[in-house]
C-alpha cells in the first residue's frame, strides 16, 4: 500500500516537472569487453583470443572500474579474433559465440557462428556479433568432428560487455529529465520493460535494484537537490 502511494505521489511530481530544464550526467566511459577469461582447454589446445575494434585493430587491456570492481577492460572492442594453432590441416572447425555459458546452442542464444577449414598454420576466426548486450556473460566454443582433441562443444573463453551509459539517462538522449524518471516508473509498474543498458542507467542508487528510490533520486537531481549520482 505504501509503495503504491509513493508511486502515485512521484507520478504527480513528474507531471509538475515536465518543463524543468534537464542537465547532463557524467559519462562513465566508452563501451568495450571485460572479464575475458580463457578456459583450461585454451591452454591445451593453443587457442588465443584477441579483442579488436570494428576496423580490426587489436586492443590491449587496461584497468577500469566497472560495477564497482577493477577489471581488465578492452575499450571499444566489439569483436574477437580466435586462433587455434593446434588445428589439423584440412579439418573443419565450427566456432560458436553464445549469449550464455550453457554450451548448448539454441536459436535464442547464438550470437555468432562460423565454420572454416584449417590450413598448415591452424585455423582462425573473427567473431563479430551484430549486437552485444551489457550484463550478459558470453561463452566461446569450438567444435570439430575430426579433431580428437576437441570433444563436442569445447568452451575456450568467456567474456562480458560493458555498454556506455550515463547514470540517470534511461532513454539515452544525453540528458537527465522527467522522461527518464517516467521510464523507470513505467518499468516498476510493468507498463514496459527497460533493456539491460536502461536498467544500468536507472539504478542511480547503485544498489542493484530499480525502484521508486531511483525515481526520487532523479527528481532530486533535476531540481538540484543533488548534483551527481
Amino acid at each position: 500500500m505504501k509503495k503504491g502511494l509513493r508511486i502515485l505521489l512521484l507520478t504527480g511530481v513528474l507531471a509538475v516537472l515536465l518543463c524543468v530544464t534537464a542537465f547532463a550526467a557524467e559519462s562513465p566511459g566508452k563501451p568495450g569487453i571485460y572479464n575475458l577469461n580463457l578456459s583450461q582447454a585454451s591452454s591445451t589446445l593453443a587457442v588465443q583470443i584477441t579483442p579488436q575494434t570494428a576496423d580490426g585493430t587489436d586492443i590491449s587491456a587496461a584497468s577500469a572500474d566497472i560495477n564497482g570492481a577493477t577489471v581488465a577492460f578492452y575499450q571499444e572492442a566489439v569483436k574477437l579474433k580466435l586462433t587455434y594453432a593446434g588445428a589439423t590441416a584440412n579439418n573443419q572447425y565450427v566456432v560458436f559465440l553464445l549469449r550464455d555459458i550453457t554450451g548448448i546452442p539454441t536459436q535464442e542464444n547464438i550470437a555468432y557462428i562460423d565454420q572454416s577449414g584449417a590450413g598448415e598454420a591452424g585455423v582462425s576466426f573473427t567473431l563479430y556479433p551484430d549486437k552485444l548486450e551489457a550484463g550478459t556473460t558470453y561463452g566461446i566454443y569450438l567444435s570439430s568432428n575430426t579433431d580428437s582433441n576437441i570433444s563436442g562443444l569445447t568452451q575456450v573463453a568467456t567474456f562480458q560487455y560493458y555498454a556506455a551509459y550515463k547514470p540517470g539517462d534511461v532513454n539515452k538522449d544525453d540528458i537527465v529529465n522527467v522522461e527518464d524518471a517516467q521510464s523507470i516508473l513505467d518499468h516498476i509498474t510493468q507498463k514496459r520493460s527497460l533493456n539491460e543498458t536502461g536498467r544500468l542507467a536507472a539504478d542511480v542508487e547503485a544498489n542493484g535494484k530499480i525502484d521508486v528510490g531511483d525515481v526520487q533520486r532523479i527528481l532530486d537531481y533535476i531540481v538540484k537537490r543533488i548534483t551527481e549520482f
